[in-house]
């Protein structure tokens, strides 16, 4: 809720203006205090989305989309995740988002039919969750699944 309040604050703010400037620096303290709150103890390693080449789809979104997105907090999050990773020991997997909303987190199939907006119905074999939930199962599997290396 309090970053909803700083992205609204900085709506109307000029990128480089010193209001702006203020903004960033409040989104910035908010995300190291809430990554500060995060418990890493038993953890080995933490997986996340690799969304670095995301403003380079800007165009597929609609205006409203593209203004949040380029306040967006991807590389200053990234940052303090990768920061507190590294105090505490833990690997950090980023992985392709690729599919993942389409992927049955059940069986593996991948369908676009089966996610409608927040529900994710397999289409082969009928597993149901929430989508967000479907795709954060399918960003943990890719992260903890390793490819073999072929034999030279």
């Amino acid at each position: 809720l309090e970053m909803v309040e700083i992205y609204k604050e900085m709506v109307g703010k000029v990128k480089g203006s010193a209001g702006y400037k203020r903004c960033a620096a409040k989104r910035n303290n908010l995300l190291r205090r809430l990554v500060k709150e995060i418990d890493f103890d038993g953890v080995g390693r933490v997986v996340i989305e690799d969304l670095t080449n995301l403003n380079k789809r800007k165009n597929e979104y609609g205006h409203k989309t593209k203004e949040q997105m380029a306040r967006w907090t991807y590389r200053p999050l990234l940052k303090c995740i990768q920061m507190a990773c590294e105090v505490h020991g833990i690997e950090l997997v980023k992985v392709s988002p690729a599919y993942t909303s389409q992927t049955c987190s059940s069986c593996g199939c991948i369908e676009k039919e089966s996610r409608t907006r927040d529900e994710f119905k397999c289409a082969d074999c009928g597993y149901e969750d929430d989508a967000d939930i479907n795709a954060a199962k399918n960003i943990c599997n890719k992260g903890v699944i390793v490819p073999l290396r072929e034999k030279e």
